[in-house]
């Protein structure tokens, strides 16, 4: 009977939703079927379908379909909310007695002519449904999350709609371009280290001008082309409404386009004839417009992709291959920081004000941007108020703000909020608050190499000092400071509990910024301005390592599963603050606690078998046989 009350509630969804009884459709209205489908290409695929494997039908609780449509809803549900999915999707057993488990092995059977969703829904109560989509693509047997909600058909027909419409553009396929034009720029042009992401920024910013796109392929040589970058880029800084100081550091950093010798050069080439080899400069503009301007300019990536192109940039460095002296995050990981804001619910595009005082090359900006400009759904004004309104940084060293000041503009604006200047100065945090406090901030903060670095910790508590009562103030920062008990960090950490709670601390994976990376870190969640309580602040600490990217060789740290299932996961996990033994636990914490979760979380002997004793007493009579000396044996010589 319970089941049968989840029924009713996906079919009243449905309904609402505008699906229809096929008795009460018009030819035109998506519809609804239960158990079968009187369609002769649904009903052929799922004839053989059933969860027993028996070659008997399969018999989805529901069913939705358009006539002429090549997208098939199926809906699976069960009434106890654990039983919504399982953690092993290719388990045969589990196909009968998981939602999602079951309505993927369904999708599977009709993906050869569909596109599919597939819908897990748990629960009995109308307010209480727990719900999971999947997507199979036509013609593919993998599937992707896709949501936490039924969507009506014309929504689904939207989504493939814009993926048929746009190419996507990767974190690989933009190395492999990095990779391209660092050996270009090095071999023809024997540019810098430095001036090469430079150039790049330049060229971005010179393809937002029109006028540029439309005369850049008539130019004979790379002077003329280096004199039409030169020229777009220094009108577009100097018409800008930016601070003097801002335009003079902006000038000074694109001087090099004009004095770079081999950059300059009269060579003639054949604009017919368009390769690396004969006309350098020209090919580098039209690789940058044909395969990465637009993403860039509709806000259609959350990729850094300047910042991107700078990091690449950096493994070719004959120095210690820090550069400039940043790290960038990876960029799943400022969509999560997007995500985890306001309590795990995202960013208000209407209300959230972002800030990051440590912006670099704005990789939590851009991912801030795009969020917010996704969900205020092509309403122009409120998109406007982002871009100019909303979007707040800070960067003191000048090249890293010429990067930065290039990727908003190139994004269509949010550089009136970008500050120049030390993020401790008065003035420029003035500047930051003046047209109404950050709500939200986000912060990779420089990591502490030596004792007269600033801590980490000071970093925090200056950007949570900027934010308004309430807001959310989001950091990655390494494990030692989660962990340290040192003098300066404890006083620190008490300094910033006084006014602002810590609510949740997660480990992240170990090879979180690559293989060559040396810090292992945390993010860190808290509320500003609202004091912690040590007895009345819980904080939610969990083991978030396993973020399904791996090191492959020669291809850095990349997905090997489900990012968006995984982050998904994470999401429901931090809002519902879940206890689990060996992954998360509550803890009451103060300055004189490590804030992490190895320190507090109860141990998961679940996973023990007995050869896994078995094993370490073979490892440790092995161990003692190779070394007898150490446990008072006589030396054997041989």
């Amino acid at each position: 009977m319970e089941k049968r009350n989840t029924e009713y509630f996906v079919r009243k969804m449905l309904e609402q939703k505008g699906y229809k009884h096929p008795n009460e459709a018009n030819q035109d209205d998506p519809v609804f079927e239960e158990q079968k489908s009187e369609k002769h290409k649904i009903a052929e695929r799922l004839s053989k379908a059933s969860k027993n494997g028996t070659g008997a039908p399969g018999e989805p609780e529901f069913i939705c379909s358009k006539m002429n449509s090549d997208i098939v809803i199926v809906i699976e549900c069960k009434k106890e909310l654990s039983k919504l999915k399982s953690s092993d999707f290719s388990n045969q057993s589990n196909i009968k007695n998981y939602a999602v488990d079951g309505s993927l092995w369904y999708g599977k059977f009709l993906s050869d002519v569909f596109h599919v969703f597939c819908i897990g829904v748990a629960g009995t109560q109308e307010n209480n449904l727990d719900i999971e989509t999947y997507y199979i693509a036509k013609g593919s047997k993998k599937h992707e999350f896709f949501g936490t909600e039924i969507l009506s058909f014309a929504d689904y027909e939207a989504f493939l709609k814009e993926e048929e419409l746009r190419e996507t553009i990767d974190e690989e396929k933009l190395k492999k371009i990095a990779n391209e034009l660092n050996n270009l720029m090095r071999d023809e042009f024997k540019l810098s280290e430095d001036q090469k992401p430079l150039l790049i920024s330049a060229i971005f910013l010179a393809l937002k001008d029109g006028n540029f796109r439309a005369s850049y392929r008539n130019m004979q040589n790379s002077l003329g082309l280096a004199t039409l970058i030169d020229t777009t880029v220094s009108n577009m800084i100097l018409k800008d409404e930016i601070e003097q100081t801002k335009r003079n550091a902006l000038l000074s950093k694109y001087a090099f386009l004009r004095t770079t010798t081999r950059l300059i050069s009269e060579t003639h080439w054949d604009v017919n004839d368009i390769r690396p080899e004969t006309a350098p400069l020209l090919y580098m503009v039209n690789k940058l417009e044909s395969e990465c301007f637009r993403f860039i300019e509709n806000n259609e990536t959350t990729l850094d992709i300047i910042g991107i192109f700078y990091s690449n940039f950096l493994k070719y460095t004959s120095s210690d291959g820090k550069g400039l002296g940043i790290v960038l995050t990876p960029q799943h990981i400022t969509e999560l920081f997007c995500n985890l804001a306001n309590d795990g619910r995202g960013l208000d595009p209407e209300k959230d004000i972002v800030l990051d005082p440590c912006a670099g090359t704005g990789g939590f900006l851009v991912s801030a941007m795009h969020q917010m400009i996704t969900k205020a759904k092509n309403n122009h004004t409120i998109i406007e108020d982002i871009k100019k309104n909303r979007i707040r940084g800070i960067e003191s060293n000048d090249k890293m703000f010429a990067l930065l000041s290039a990727n908003m503009i190139v994004r269509g604006d949010g550089r009136s909020g970008i500050q120049y200047g030390d993020c401790f100065d008065q003035a420029i945090k003035q500047k930051v608050i003046s047209k109404g406090k950050p709500t939200v901030g986000f912060m990779n903060p420089p990591y502490s190499q030596k004792k007269s670095d600033e801590s980490e910790y000071h970093f925090i508590e200056n950007m949570l000092d900027l934010l308004e009562q309430g807001g959310s103030g989001i950091v990655i920062v390494p494990l030692s400071k989660a962990c340290s008990l040192q003098k300066q960090d404890v006083e620190y950490k008490k300094s910033i509990l006084k006014k602002h709670t810590l609510k949740a601390v997660m480990k992240m994976n170990v090879q979180l910024f690559g293989e060559n990376a040396s810090s292992h870190t945390c993010i860190m969640v808290f509320e500003a301005h609202r004091p912690h309580q040590k007895q009345v602040s819980p904080v939610w600490l969990a083991n978030w390592s396993d973020d399904g990217f791996e090191v492959l060789m020669h291809r850095g740290r990349v997905m090997v599963r489900d990012w968006k299932e995984i982050q998904n996961q994470w999401l429901k996990d931090f809002r519902t603050k879940i206890v689990k033994p060996g992954y998360s636990t509550i803890a009451y914490l103060d300055e004189n606690d490590e804030w992490i979760v190895d320190a507090h979380i109860e141990t998961d002997y679940s996973n023990l078998t007995i050869n896994d004793f078995v094993q370490n007493i073979q490892n440790y009579l092995a161990f003692q046989i190779q070394y007898p000396l150490l446990f008072g044996g006589e030396e054997v010589n041989e």
